[in-house]
């Protein structure tokens, strides 16, 4: 399912919820225009998302491109990063740091890129919007697959950052996707020594084949 794959299985990540390190500051802005901005800003997501998925001619580096653009505009990228490595980030040197947020990346951008084609079809109609009284708006949609069946419920958490609205979390059936890939790195880094050096490695293993195309083509 397209939400689900290509945004759940990519960053959907729950910093929020699970009282990460992005605060939602929403300066003096009202609560409907709160609401106003985040649903606006999910649905113009999941237009491009659409518009990417279904666009037959571009390549698989202009899909990578996109995509990248994409995920760089509507989520907290840096805020995501920082908050996914958990406890690690304060042990990790700043050449760590950086080498791990180009591989965050695209671990988020360039492994999904070659299953764009399975997801055409889907809609998100928005259900309702809520703030929360740490100022961020959870939107609520459902993911309607074509042919029917069950929609698929879709929460993204929007904030304040930097004062432009941006994703901080989806969480989808009420999984965070964010909290799995925090646990995710977690065990990796336990299973590698200890060290962000491991996870480093696991994510240079997966994503550097993917860099090269060898997997986009």
């Amino acid at each position: 399912m397209f939400m689900r794959r290509i945004l759940g299985g990519v960053v959907l990540l729950a910093l929020v919820a699970s009282g990460g390190a992005v605060s939602a500051d929403t300066g003096h802005a009202s609560p409907d225009s709160d609401h106003q901005r985040a649903q606006a800003l999910v649905m113009d997501l999941a237009r491009e998302a659409e518009d990417l998925v279904t666009d037959q001619q571009a390549t698989a580096e202009q899909r990578v491109d996109r995509f990248r653009e994409i995920f760089n505009r509507y989520f907290a990228v840096e805020a995501i990063a920082k908050w996914t490595l958990g406890r690690y980030w304060r042990a990790a040197t700043e050449e760590e740091r950086l080498q791990y947020r180009r591989l965050f990346e695209d671990r988020m951008v360039v492994a999904q890129v070659g299953r764009l084609d399975d997801y055409a079809g889907e809609q998100v109609q928005v259900v309702k919007a809520m703030t929360h009284d740490n100022g961020v708006v959870t939107v609520i949609s459902d993911v309607v697959r074509p042919g029917g069946g069950q929609p698929v419920r879709v929460s993204w958490r929007v904030g304040q950052v930097n004062e432009q609205p941006l994703i901080l979390d989806v969480v989808v059936n009420g999984s965070s996707m964010g909290q799995t890939l925090r646990a995710e790195f977690a065990s990796t880094i336990r299973r590698r020594g200890g060290r962000v050096a491991g996870l480093i490695e696991a994510l240079r293993e997966t994503t550097e084949p993917l860099r090269s195309g060898t997997s986009l083509q």
